[in-house]
């Protein structure tokens, strides 16, 4: 004999029937949901209330208009120093009992170390504090947001994509007295102001023009701004505007092509190793390169000029090869460093698109 089943169910105590089947039928109970009130206005949020609860947060992409703003700021900041710069230069002269003339001013300016030392003083300043208050303002790591961390390429191979960049000063070189040649420029005013510059101090120079703006340069280019542009952009086109915004800044509209070259190659060797301590002995030893080769060359298309020009150019062509072949057994590490501004939404609002 079939034992009879009951259950009760939460609307009332009664027994509910067997079926013709003689199995009791399962109701289940009724839960009715809490209702919470939301909290006072002004009141703290109570954790666990349902108007607390929030999202996984969903992160903005990173702001790149703060890197057109920031060169945008730097060009009037290092003519502005260098007018002061200037002003403090001359009255420093006419202090020791030089003449006001003009001509007599420009040619200490540039013959001189104390002027030259000026103008790079006053060119690499802004790039620097610059560079340095980016990473401070960021909230990564200094080190990891300007690219000071360690090189992915091993330490004994650098040597190889410094010497790429007597690829670089070729064609630059080359592009440069072909576009003077072009344009019928005069080749002793074009030059004559740069090659003034060396006739001082081989360490004096050598710290004035070509360790200075390669640390200088080489943080606020491919630390700050390649960087920057890396996490949104494509490598291609991050490498583009980096390098042309470096020829930009530097003024001089006859080697705009040969310091955009230059660039590219940097921003290259900065973007594959994840790291700018590369780039900056690439820019120091392209500077000293450049300074050792005026002071020694007269003219690069002729005689010895034209046959260190070729070896330099098949020397560097050489290097940018083997070069790649190094970056080729590297990862050039993930485009996002970290993630940015974590936006947190409350679970009643609706998720952001995209």
């Amino acid at each position: 004999m079939q034992r009879d089943q009951v259950d009760l169910t939460p609307e009332d105590d009664g027994p509910v029937a067997p079926d013709a089947a003689g199995q009791t039928p399962v109701v289940a109970p009724v839960v009715v949901p809490p209702v919470i009130a939301p909290p006072a206005q002004g009141a703290p949020p109570v954790l666990g209330d349902r108007h607390d609860v929030v999202r996984p947060p969903r992160f903005l992409p990173p702001r790149v208009w703060t890197v057109f703003v920031a060169v945008a700021v730097m060009i009037p900041a290092q003519l502005l120093l260098a007018f002061v710069a200037g002003v403090v230069f001359v009255l420093r002269q006419m202090a020791a009992g030089a003449p006001l003339d003009p001509i007599t001013m420009v040619e200490r300016l540039t013959a001189t170390t104390d002027g030259l030392a000026v103008m790079i003083i006053a060119a690499e300043t802004p790039l620097l504090v610059g560079s340095v208050l980016a990473g401070v303002l960021s909230p990564q790591p200094i080190a990891r947001r300007l690219g000071l961390q360690r090189s992915r390429l091993a330490w004994y191979v650098w040597p190889v994509p410094m010497l790429g960049m007597l690829a670089t000063m070729a064609i630059g070189v080359s592009l440069v007295e072909g576009l003077m040649a072009l344009l019928n420029l005069d080749r002793e005013e074009m030059l004559g102001p740069f090659r003034a510059m060396l006739s001082g101090q081989w360490a004096a120079i050598l710290l004035l023009m070509a360790v200075v703006p390669a640390v200088c340069e080489e943080l606020f280019f491919r630390g700050y701004l390649q960087r920057r542009l890396l996490e949104r952009w494509h490598p291609a086109a991050a490498i583009a505007i980096t390098s042309g915004l470096f020829a930009a800044i530097h003024l001089h509209p006859v080697q705009v092509m040969a310091v955009f070259l230059s660039g590219a190659w940097m921003s290259i060797v900065a973007w594959r190793t994840g790291s700018i301590w590369l780039s900056v002995g690439c820019h120091m030893f392209l500077n000293a390169s450049a300074i050792a080769l005026s002071r020694s060359i007269d003219d690069f298309f002729s005689g010895i000029g034209l046959a260190v020009l070729l070896g330099c150019l098949v020397t560097g062509v050489l290097a940018m090869i083997a070069s790649c072949l190094l970056f080729s057994r590297i990862e050039p590490g993930p485009r996002r460093v970290l993630p940015r501004r974590p936006v947190l939404m409350p679970a009643d609002r609706p998720p952001l698109s995209g």
